[in-house]
């Protein structure tokens, strides 16, 4: 099935959009209301074996992940819905139902639910190491410095720029890979949120190093991932915020460290 010519334009009709952006409004600000109920509960995740941060442990095991899995999801929907609704409301608008729309952000989510589970895995191993050898806990900021420095390099990547350009300007994915049915819903969701991953993840690793329960990191995050896709379709946006990156990183691996 291919999009029919009046889908082709960039913005659904009214009847469309409005309750649509309503739900999103809605699940954000519900989604930020219990990020702000969870943050003052890391020592009660942490009771579970529930990390939140690369020095906090945690334990491999099925309810801590699936406890982490459904704060990152509670995360994704707070900190991704302001800047992925241009695509929900072209697909909409092509779609027309509900429930393959529903279906398609499952499956967006779905895509950074896989990040979530690599993010438990690395905050289990980090813990893991740090619990082995205690003598490296002075090394943690280090890792935080590597991990921020990482994610200000792939700002410049080829790759960056190739999910930018699509999460920037979705339409023509969905004109090259429309899959009609609930199942093409699903799928189609979770090829866009593997372009959304691909232009993200670096910024998501940066937040992962220094917290993801922290309001504050997860706000700033959120901004910058809705400049970089919402704002000016300009080469030194995401330049811009590598740069950011690199200085932090570095700032934070040239601070002297305690004791």
């Amino acid at each position: 099935m291919a999009l029919s010519p009046s889908a082709r334009r960039a913005w659904p009709e009214r009847t469309i959009a409005v309750p649509l952006l309503a739900v999103l409004v809605a699940l954000t600000v519900l989604a930020w209301l219990l990020l702000g109920r969870l943050a003052g509960q890391n020592d009660a995740l942490a009771g579970v074996g529930v990390p939140m941060t690369m020095g906090m442990g945690g334990r491999l095991g099925v309810v801590p992940a699936a406890l982490f899995l459904l704060v990152w999801l509670v995360m994704m929907t707070a900190m991704m819905f302001p800047s992925v609704w241009p695509v929900l409301l072209l697909y909409a608008r092509a779609a027309r139902s509900g429930a393959r729309v529903a279906l398609f952000t499952l499956g967006y989510l779905l895509a950074w639910e896989s990040f979530g589970l690599l993010t438990y895995a690395g905050y289990v191993g980090v813990g893991a190491l740090l619990a082995a050898r205690m003598d490296w806990m002075d090394r943690l900021p280090l890792l935080t410095a590597a991990a921020l420095i990482a994610a200000g390099l792939y700002q410049f990547t080829p790759l960056k720029r190739i999910c930018l350009a699509h999460c920037q300007g979705p339409l023509d994915y969905l004109m090259a890979h429309w899959r009609g049915g609930t199942a093409g819903a699903l799928r189609m969701g979770l090829g866009h949120g593997a372009y959304c991953l691909g232009c993200c993840w670096g910024l998501m690793l940066a937040l992962a190093a220094l917290g993801v329960m922290d309001l504050r990191w997860m706000a700033s995050v959120a901004v910058l991932i809705a400049v970089e896709k919402l704002g000016p379709r300009r080469a030194f946006v995401p330049s811009a915020v590598g740069v950011v990156l690199l200085l932090l990183g570095a700032a934070l691996a040239l601070s002297p460290t305690p004791g």
